[in-house]
Formats: structure tokens, sequence, C-alpha cells
């Protein structure tokens, strides 16, 4: 698919008010996705485009939730057939240059008046339980205000003036999206232990939610008061399946990258008491099952992998039990797009611009781009054997074949994906598995940079005909 395609597929749908900004924002997009960047001037090169760009951005009429419900969209459409997908839903800051707080940005560190500056956000990405990105369909913004959130059980203020709205936010977005574009594929979203509320829970029992919350509670039983963990850990053990940490949390947690963890999986169905102390003390009781995952044996010196899975999914063999923890294993793809959007390949830390509005517009564009990346990369490693014309031309095919030393490749040679990818990896610095994994986003767009220009000078080349 040509980047211009993909970009009218990701935007083409926005209503603007006007056809020229529409066709402008495809443009840009396509720009953006064919060299991502945190800084307009290094994305878009030529002077006139650039002002145009910087006059777009700017523009009030361009509403960033416009673009986003356009890609959301999008992102729905590649669904298909499947009756179930996963949603990783997560929150995260960004984090940009404005020492003398000027521009309007809040605080994204834990101090008031600190010298971090930025806006959270909080993402909903569309996962496949193959573990295949399809793209984000939902995202919310928040500005942080610079005087510190009242202690949660002290908190009066109403539910949509907190942080946590977010959370009801992004669901509310996604059934919006699904309903929108006529879909019947059902949401699992899947939330880590900051979505463990009062709120998120009735939210789901409430409007019929298919969800899986990681435990930050260990709460009481309805039936007999008992301790949730430890009905639920003293329960008989339903199977077991091996899992990969990503390289950065296994480093975090004293494990190797390339040794598998051993996990069991317990799974219990429970009925949970739940209180909500602020701002009016209620309780209410809930029925979910509960799947303990544990590691059974990690190395010496490691930390124990546990999680407690609060899930309104009904378990009711151990094959259910199994689903559910596979599928929460797939909610670090979302940590994997927030790496490529903020530091990897988009660098959107990186970005200048000088108003809330304006970041987010340019952010929201980038958000696409970072999905599509994402998707490149999973394709790359679970589809090996798919052509390589079907993600790059074949002069960028040639130019990979050409910039890389001691090739056993040549031009015109016909690559799959993992060949070209492994080719433009190399260029852009990856030193092979011993790095502690496969190429991540940060090589791969370090080596694309190089073979985007030298493919454009082999195109410009052949239509002057200086080379064959």
């Amino acid at each position: 698919m040509k980047l211009v395609d993909w970009a009218f597929e990701e935007f083409g749908d926005a209503d603007l008010g006007d056809a020229r900004r529409s066709r402008r924002v495809v443009a840009l997009a396509a720009s953006m996705a064919l060299k991502p960047g945190g800084r307009v001037t290094a994305v878009v090169t030529h002077s006139a485009e650039r002002e145009a760009a910087f006059r777009l951005l700017r523009n009030p009429a361009v509403d960033e939730a416009e673009l986003a419900r356009s890609s959301h969209l999008a992102t729905l459409a590649r669904l298909g057939n499947d009756k179930h997908f996963l949603v990783a839903v997560d929150q995260t800051g960004l984090t940009v240059t404005d020492t003398g707080a000027t521009k309007g940005f809040g605080r994204t560190g834990s101090k008031p008046h600190g010298q971090l500056r930025g806006l959270q956000v909080m993402t909903a990405m569309a996962v496949r339980e193959d573990g295949s990105c399809l793209g984000l369909c939902a995202q919310k913004w928040w500005c942080r205000v610079e005087s510190k959130a009242p202690n949660w059980n002290d908190d009066r203020r109403p539910l949509s003036k907190r942080e946590s709205w977010l959370w009801h936010s992004v669901i509310d977005q996604t059934e919006l999206a699904l309903d929108e574009g006529g879909h019947t594929n059902r949401a699992w979203y899947q939330l880590d232990r900051g979505g463990d509320s009062y709120h998120v829970l009735r939210k789901a029992r409430d409007e019929g939610l298919l969800i899986t919350v990681r435990s930050a509670y260990d709460r009481a039983l309805v039936s007999d008061g008992q301790s949730m963990r430890t009905k639920v850990s003293s329960s008989k053990v339903l199977g077991g399946f091996q899992h990969f940490l990503k390289p950065s949390a296994a480093r975090r947690a004293g494990h190797s990258a390339c040794r598998a963890r051993k996990l069991v999986v317990r799974a219990l169905p429970v009925r949970l008491r739940l209180t909500e102390y602020r701002p009016n003390f209620q309780k209410t009781e809930m029925d979910l099952w509960v799947v303990h995952v544990r590691e059974s044996s990690p190395p010496r010196n490691a930390e124990r992998l546990e999680w407690f899975l609060q899930t309104t999914y009904p378990v009711k063999s151990k094959y259910d039990a199994l689903r559910v923890a596979r599928a929460y294993c797939l909610r670090w793809r979302i940590e994997e797009f927030h790496k490529t959007w903020k530091s990897g390949a988009c660098q959107m830390e990186t970005s200048q611009l000088r108003s809330p509005q304006t970041f987010k517009r340019w952010a929201t564009l980038h958000a696409a781009v970072a999905a599509r990346i994402e998707r490149f990369k999973h394709t790359a490693r679970n589809a090996p054997s798919t052509p390589a014309l079907q993600v790059a031309s074949r002069w960028e095919i040639d130019a990979a074949i050409l910039l890389t030393t001691r090739c056993r490749f040549k031009p015109g040679d016909e690559l799959n994906t993992a060949e070209f990818v492994l080719l433009v990896a190399n260029l852009g610095g990856y030193t092979g598995k011993s790095s502690g994994g496969p190429p991540g986003s940060i090589v791969i767009k370090r080596g694309f940079d190089q073979v985007l220009a030298a493919g454009r000078a082999l195109e410009a080349a052949s239509k002057l005909n200086i080379c064959d």
C-alpha cells in the first residue's frame, strides 16, 4: 500500500470543514509515515510545505478529536470477522521542553511546580489474540493542574473531574466507535493495576463489558469474608504456559529475556464486596472470576511474576483460564507503542511546538504512524514469509541491498519481510540477538532513514537514465 493511500485510509474520513484541510492532513500524514520525527522541520523539508504544515497545526478548525475519530474508525475497519478482539488500555505522560512553564502544559511529575511539563494521555489499542496490532481505537488527553490531587480516600471531587475518569472515557469512546462503524465484534478490555477501582468494575458490571483488570487490592469475599487472594491462590492448579518477557521488563526483574518464564494458572468464581469512599460512600457486590497467574520456579535473585486477574470473561474450564492469562500478556503491546511514539521512531518528546492544542494535533497524527510501525514490526516477526514488496517499494529494497556490505542478495531479488527488515536494522546498528531480541523500532527507523534516501536517489536516477 502506498503511503498516501494509507494516510487517506486513516484520516480521509475526518470532517475538518474544508476539503483543502483534509487533503493537507492526508499529505502531512504521508510525509510523517515516510520520515517520522518529533519536530516538524525534521519531517517536512521544503520551506513552502513546512509553512503549510505549521499553519495547519495552528488552525483551530483542525480538531484533534476529529482526526482521532477518523483514525479509530479505520482501525476498527480492520477487525474482519473476529468475534472478540483485545483492547489494551494504558496511560502515559508526554514530556516536552517548557523550562519557563509558559506554553500552557501541565506537570507530568508527582511533585507540584515540578520541572517536568507535558500532558497525560490514555490510549486504547486494538490487538488481535494472535498479538497483531490493528491500531488505536480511543485516546483521551488530560492536562494536570499545579496543585497535587487529594488522597483517594479524601477526594470529594465528582468522578468526571478526576484523572481516573480517563479509564471510563476511552472505554466509552471505543464502544461509540464500534456503534458508528456498525461492527458486531466485541471488545475485551485489558487494564493494568491503575484501572482497579470501584467505578471501573461497576461500569463493567452495569454495561455488560468484557474486561480484565489486574488486581491492585486484596478485596474481601461476600461469602465468608475471606481474602480474595488467599482463596484463589489456595485453589487447584488448572494448567500452565510459558511466557517471554520483553527485554526491558526482564532486566528490571533480574531475568534473562531469552529464557521463558514458566507460569501456572488457577481460577475461581468469586463474589466481591466493592466500596466507594468518596464522594459518596457506597457499597455494592459483584460476581466475576479471578485468574491467578504465578511463576512456578523463578531464577535465584529474580522477582517472581504473579498476577491476580479480575475478569468478567466466563472462566468455565482450564482453557478459558489460560485464554484470560494469555490475553493479559498481550497488554504489553501498548507499552511498545508508547516507546515508539514517545522516544522511539516518532520521538514525540523532542517536539518544540509551543501550545498544547498544536502539540495534540501533531501527536494524534504521529500516534497513527506509531501504530503503523508496530503493525509492520509484528508482520516482520510473526509473518516473516510475507513478500517485502507489501511493505516497501522495489527501489527501497534494492537500496537496502546495495547499502549492506557483504550482502548475499542482488538488486532485483525477491525478499521476504524478515529478510528486508534485517537488512534495514543492520544499517541502523542492530547487533543481532545478543542485543536482547529481534530488531526494535529505533534501529529499524535509523536504517530506514538511509534506505529511503537511497531509494529515492535510485528512483530519480532511473528516470534520468543515469543507471539501468
